[in-house]
């Protein structure tokens, strides 16, 4: 935040919602609720932070992973957006306090009818554990006495779960390509208008916000959804599919954070910068503590002669 450019000013807090959206979903998913499918059985367990809530714990990680899910994807497609004002030259509107205000409102409340149809699926707890005992039998042990839950009675009832967050996604996505496609149809026509460096920077940032978009379309939600697949087609692997594909999504804020220290200059800069003022402080102290140890013995060795030519034998 400290080394962002004055050019920066605005773009800097639509990284920065990135990057706080990114790590508060690998927090929550690492530290808060580590998840644990016991599939067949269409629901899972929590095994983090939030486990003591029992039954409810799974429950209420869910509506979070989903907001904070979608609180991402909408992180980036509002990036994009400030990216597209900027190559057109319409940034004031980002300048607007109603403007913000209305984007904030809308990263809040737009995943809130997903984050509702977890419940309109989600069975009573009581059906729920009868449903558990009656068809798994071999889970219901592990099931009653761990913080766990039933998500869905059977794949039938999470179909329209899943209709809402693809209707969801597509829209989000929609924006994605289509500001994509202004925002390199926009750089093309400002090489020919701006300078070699405006065009440069735009450009940049613009390449950095592209890999930023591809890092969770990769790592988050191609991992979530082989993993719907696996349960809607109840493959036999889905448990092991899971365990893989939750490790490679809890990667991607660390690739996201090296793609943009990596891509946007400044930042980079300022991280060399930082590495070589701790090499150099550490050099500097280790000189002064050298210098200053060979000039006592240098000292001490010079009144050691002296003394030796005064002392009569």
């Amino acid at each position: 935040m400290f080394h962002t450019p004055t050019s920066m000013k605005i773009y800097k807090w639509f990284l920065l919602n990135i990057s706080i959206c990114s790590y508060l979903l690998d927090i929550f998913l690492t530290i808060i609720f580590i998840p644990l499918p016991i599939f067949p059985v269409l629901g899972g367990c929590a095994l983090g932070i939030i486990s003591p809530l029992r039954s409810f714990a799974p429950y209420l990680a869910w509506f979070i992973y989903t907001q904070l899910l979608s609180m991402c994807g909408i992180s980036i497609m509002f990036a994009l957006l400030f990216r597209l004002a900027a190559i057109y030259g319409r940034t004031e509107l980002f300048e607007k306090k109603s403007v913000m205000l209305g984007l904030v409102a809308f990263q809040v409340f737009y995943p809130l009818p997903l984050v509702y149809a977890v419940r309109w699926v989600h069975p009573n707890e009581n059906e729920a554990s009868l449903l558990v005992k009656r068809d798994h039998p071999y889970a219901y042990a592990f099931y009653s006495t761990h913080s766990c839950t039933l998500l869905a009675i059977d794949v039938a009832h999470l179909l329209p779960y899943f209709y809402l967050a693809l209707a969801l996604m597509t829209v989000i996505m929609l924006i994605y390509f289509v500001s994509i496609g202004f925002i390199a149809r926009g750089l093309k026509r400002m090489k020919s208008v701006r300078s070699e460096k405006t065009y440069q920077m735009h450009k940049t940032l613009s390449v950095s916000l592209l890999f930023q978009f591809i890092v969770p379309i990769c790592m988050i939600v191609s991992a979530d959804l082989t993993f719907s697949v696996a349960v809607l087609f109840k493959l036999s692997s889905a448990q092991t599919i899971f365990y893989v594909t939750f490790i490679f999504s809890t990667l991607h804020t660390t690739a996201n954070s090296v793609l943009m220290i990596a891509l946007i200059r400044p930042y980079r800069d300022a991280l060399i910068s930082l590495m070589h003022f701790g090499k150099y402080s550490k050099g500097k102290d280790t000189t002064a503590h050298s210098t200053f140890v060979l000039k006592t013995v240098a000292v001490q060795r010079s009144t050691d002669v002296t003394r030796r030519k005064t002392i009569p034998f």
